[in-house]
């Protein structure tokens, strides 16, 4: 039980607890800013996925305008959200049942797929990059006060055999 657990008679918040982290987070904060905008930036490419493949369902399919079908499925969210018919402006290069829409919007997801794999390597080589420095520091720390304290103290700790 911490003196601040034994004065108040309650446990200490868990944000309490965190708050010896913010120091070191500090040191890295670029790092951490920087793999959370890949992070955003995957999401962001995460989401082209699925309206390319419903582009070539519907080039597939034979649909003359892409997403039209898409107002009668309760479950298309970014549709119900945009509207398919503003939705279906912005694609570009749309032609029903054709090749060269096919293979443009295959590309696409190649890309897409690409792309979101290597934003997801960065992200988390920066991200588990930053926790092993900040694992490293907190060592560091620990062994310089470790270093600092009485040898009686060490005796304490580790018995003789």
């Amino acid at each position: 039980m911490s003196s601040t657990e034994k004065a108040i008679g309650k446990p200490t918040p868990p944000k309490m607890d965190l708050s010896g982290l913010v120091p070191y987070l500090r040191r890295y904060t670029l790092a951490i800013v920087l793999g959370l905008i890949v992070v955003v930036l995957m999401g962001i490419i995460g989401n082209l996925i699925p309206l390319a493949t419903g582009v070539i369902t519907d080039t597939l399919a034979g649909n003359r305008i892409p997403f039209e079908n898409s107002n009668k499925k309760p479950d298309a969210a970014v549709v119900a959200v945009v509207g398919a018919s503003k939705l279906s402006r912005v694609i570009p290069y749309y032609q029903a049942s054709s090749r060269r829409t096919l293979g443009i919007y295959c590309l696409i997801v190649i890309i897409c797929v690409s792309i979101k794999g290597l934003l997801s390597f960065t992200a988390r080589w920066k991200l588990i990059g930053v926790s092993r420095d900040i694992e490293f520091d907190i060592r560091n720390d620990l062994l310089r006060r470790l270093l600092l304290l009485e040898p009686e103290f060490t005796y304490a700790i580790a018995p003789a055999n």
